[in-house]
Formats: structure tokens, C-alpha cells, sequence
């Protein structure tokens, strides 16, 4: 959901007036429309019908109160707006009602364009699609292409289906397959290792060129647990990494479609009694500390449009425990029964997250039963995390 390379939140006034005065045409994902949508079943059809063909294609913005010419912008004129709250709460009950399955993944902004209310509408392109306009069982799937919405055939409402839930299995197929391929990273003597993978869902618009942020990315992020780093380019985009000594090796790999890979080895702990355990807080530390980042560089800087999915894999499990204390042991806890863990992914429909710790917390639920508890005890009864 961006304009002119922006995020919607980011827009400004004047961005809207480079829309007008470069004559940026409507597109596969922008539409400009003069009037908001009235109470009208019309309207409210052609609303629904409009927001879902941009959710099932590569999602987008609609500007309310241009003016355009055969889809080139070609004035302001503004929206009659009394109550700007109750404006986008009225747009949003009809999507909430109108829509199946619901859409969660719309944004609503009202800009000041010289004394004129214009409103911008953003979708992400959706994970649950494709989306059926259900307003008076209406029953018709929209798409968008270069001209505008148009409805789904048959074909392609099935093909949508098939997408829609391969998405996530085309992200787990990318983490086994470097999974596979970090194993020859992992030194014999110490076999384990942690994996993040952040991943673009769907199909990538536009592959990320490393040649104008190599610099910029050679600071954004050290590796895990070090302070000392080199990176270059490289067949798969650019590394970030600490390669010193066989042992102790850990990377960021920014990959040319725009995913994230955090990896980091050894990560089980070994004492002189041949005892293994992973530091619990730890793991949430550096995973939200990462996923974090991440996020805000691949909204920021990468422009990668939601959703996306978080894919966290700890290599060298097998009879570890899992330590609530910054103790290395604790022998009172149980082990893990699996060769390695492969955390579910978390998929998010939004890169701007409120409170990394609550999205990623099914994730950290999932990793401390593996080992036995109930939950992670990094939450309190409230919620609030604490490590």
C-alpha cells in the first residue's frame, strides 16, 4: 500500500500534488475516485468489489477526491467529510460486513490537500484471498489488472484458492532447503545452530537491488552476538557475517527477493558433565531484537508489501533443556525430544507491529513446551513480556 514509493502513513500533501502534476496513471494497484461510496447497495457493491479486487491481486491504494481523465489524476476536489472518525468507521463496517472471509489488512487516512479532505484508502495484498464480495450474497471475486477491477473467471477464482494455500508452503520449502545448505556451516564438534527467516508471501514484484545499500546494510545489523563483522556481495544478495573461527560462526543474509536470514552457531550450551541446555531468554532476546529489525528494513527500505512470514529453526536439539533462568543448567526441567525444532511460522499482515514480543508469542509458547513447560514464563499473567 504505498504511493510514490511511501507508505500511506508517510504521504504528504505534497506527494498527492506529484500525483497530479507527473500524471501518474491508475494502475494495478492505484485508483482514484472522485466521491466516497454512499449508503446506497450500489455503492457499497462497487466499494466492496473495489478494496477486494486490489486485496486479491497485489493490494493498493484508492485516493478519494481526484479527479481523473480517463485514470490520470487531474485536480483535487476533495471529500465532503464531517466527522472524519466516523467516516472511515462507516467504510470499515461495510468491508467488516461485506466481505468474506473479512479483510483485516486496510488502512484509512485522511489528508489535508490545500484546505481540501482527501482520503486514502490501503490494502495489503492478502493472504486469505481470494475475498468474495458477500454483501446481499452478491457471490462475485474481483481482480485487478493494468485497466481496472474486473471479476474472476472460473479459472482464475481457483487458481486463486491454490496460491493462496501454497504461499506458506513455498516458505517452509525455502527454510528446509537452507536449512540443508547451513548444515555444512555448523562445525561437528558443536552441532547446533539458530535460524530466522523472514520471508516475502506470494509472488515478489520486484527483486531488492543491493547495489545502492550495500553500505547502508553493511551497519544496520551486527551479526548474532558479535561485535566484530565483515561483509560482500554475493550470489544470493548480500552478507553480513563472522566467520573467525570453525566454531563460533554467525550471518545476516539479505536475500535479492527480500528475505531475511539470521543465523547463528553453536547455540546449545555444553558443560563439563556433558549436559546441553539453551538459555530460554536468550532466544526470545535475539529473536525479537531481529525480528524487530527486520521488519522495519524490509518496510522501510526494501518496500516489501505484507504479508510475510517469521520461520524460527533450532538446529542440535535432541535431549536439551530449556533454561527459564540465565543460568547455562538447570537439571530440574525436562529435554527436548527432537533431533531439531521447526518452530511454526507466525504470518504478519502488517510490517508496523505495535509489540514484537505478543506476535511472536505463539512462537515462544510452542518452543518452551517443546521442552516441557506449560508456556514461555517470559509473559506475565497480563501479557507483558519481561525477558
Amino acid at each position: 500500500m504505498r504511493v510514490l514509493g511511501k507508505h500511506i502513513r508517510d504521504i504528504t500533501a505534497d506527494d498527492l500534488q506529484a500525483l497530479i502534476d507527473n500524471g501518474v496513471a491508475e494502475s494495478q494497484t492505484l485508483e482514484y475516485k472522485l466521491k466516497l461510496p454512499g449508503n446506497s447497495d450500489g455503492e457499497k457493491k462497487e466499494f466492496l468489489a473495489d478494496v477486494s479486487s486490489l486485496a486479491n491481486t497485489l493490494g493498493g491504494v484508492v485516493v478519494y477526491g481526484v479527479a481523473e481523465e480517463d485514470g490520470v489524476p487531474k485536480s483535487v476536489e476533495g471529500v465532503s467529510i464531517a466527522d472524519l472518525d466516523a467516516e472511515k468507521l462507516r467504510l470499515e463496517n461495510i468491508l467488516r460486513d461485506g466481505l468474506a472471509p473479512r479483510l483485516f489488512s486496510v488502512e484509512l487516512r485522511g489528508l489535508d490537500c490545500n484546505e481540501k479532505t482527501v482520503l486514502v484508502l490501503g490494502v495489503n495484498r492478502s493472504l486469505l484471498a481470494p475475498h468474495i464480495v458477500w454483501f446481499q450474497r452478491d457471490g462475485k471475486f474481483h481482480r485487478r489488472n493494468s485497466v481496472g477491477k474486473y471479476q474472476m473467471d472460473v479459472h482464475e477464482i481457483r487458481q486463486a484458492f491454490l496460491e493462496a494455500e501454497s504461499y506458506v508452503e513455498r516458505a517452509r520449502t525455502f527454510r528446509n532447503k537452507r536449512v540443508r545448505f547451513l548444515r555444512s556451516l555448523i562445525s561437528p564438534s558443536m552441532p547446533s545452530a539458530y535460524l530466522l527467516h523472514i520471508i516475502p508471501l506470494g509472488t515478489a514484484k520486484n527483486s531488492v537491488d543491493f547495489s545502492e545499500k550495500q553500505e547502508f546494510l553493511r551497519t544496520y545489523k551486527n551479526p548474532v552476538r558479535h561485535n566484530g563483522w565483515t561483509s560482500r556481495p554475493n550470489l544470493d544478495g548480500f552478507l553480513v557475517y563472522h566467520y573467525v573461527t570453525p566454531d563460533f560462526k554467525s550471518h545476516i543474509q539479505y536475500l535479492r527477493d527480500g528475505s531475511v536470514e539470521v543465523f547463528y552457531s553453536p547455540f546449545v550450551d555444553s558443560n563439563a558433565d556433558d549436559k546441553h541446555s539453551i538459555r530460554g531468554i536468550l532466544f526470545e532476546k535475539i529473536t525479537v531484537k531481529y525480528v524487530d529489525a527486520m521488519l522495519k528494513l524490509l518496510n522501510s527500505s526494501f518496500n516489501i508489501e505484507p504479508p510475510v512470514a517469521i520461520l524460527c529453526t533450532i538446529l542440535g536439539t535432541e535431549n536439551v533443556s530449556i533454561n527459564a533462568s540465565s543460568n547455562f543448567f538447570d537439571p530440574s526441567v525436562n529435554q527436548i525430544d527432537r533431533r531439531d525444532l521447526y518452530l511454526p511460522e507466525i504470518i504478519v499482515d502488517n510490517l508496523v507491529v505495535e509489540s514484537v514480543p505478543t506476535l511472536l508469542r505463539p512462537m515462544f509458547d510452542i518452543f518452551w513446551q517443546s521442552a516441557g513447560w506449560p508456556r514461555s514464563p517470559m509473559f506475565d499473567k497480563d501479557g507483558n513480556w519481561s525477558a
